[in-house]
């Protein structure tokens, strides 16, 4: 900043310098003023010369500089792609780690449901077998009492074993 405001006041002296030397000089000024006061402003224009190629150089560095920093960012935004390309293959392994559970513990149900809904239509057919069984030991036993009334062994051991 300090470089471009002394650009800046030598060039308005050299203009200052030269709309006195050109326009408004009097006659009584001598050539040799007028080539010094010329060799004078040619100095400050090599000057400034020199001063806006050190700028250019500068600013072709700033230039490099954020050209490597948007190099960076390109990487960093690349790594954020890459990193979120990472994240949905984990979202999409996540969702069929999950489905998969529910599918497990559904099919567990089902074979509980199903288990059961087995046992009971078993447990029923056993149940009708030992009733029906039940009532042919009644029959069984009808038929000794009807015999030990006849007969009086049999009597005896129907009586030990309380069935009459």
């Amino acid at each position: 900043m300090q470089k471009i405001f002394k650009i800046t006041g030598i060039l308005l002296a050299l203009l200052l310098f030269s709309f006195d030397l050109f326009m408004f000089s009097p006659s009584g000024y001598c050539q040799d003023k007028r080539d010094e006061r010329y060799d004078m402003i040619m100095r400050e224009i090599s000057d400034l010369k020199k001063e806006v190629g050190e700028i250019k150089g500068e600013l072709r560095q700033i230039n490099k500089r954020f050209e490597d920093i948007d190099k960076r960012f390109e990487y960093i935004d690349k790594r954020f792609e890459d990193i979120n390309k990472r994240l949905e293959d984990l979202k999409d392994i996540m969702i069929a780690i999950f489905g998969g559970m529910v599918a497990l513990v559904a099919s567990v149900i089902a074979f509980a449901f199903w288990d059961r809904r087995t046992i009971i239509r078993k447990s029923v057919e056993e149940s009708r077998k030992v009733i029906e069984e039940g009532l042919r030991f009644r029959d069984v036993i009808n038929v000794l009492k009807d015999m030990a009334k006849e007969d009086e062994r049999l009597e005896k051991i129907m009586k030990r074993y309380g069935f009459l």
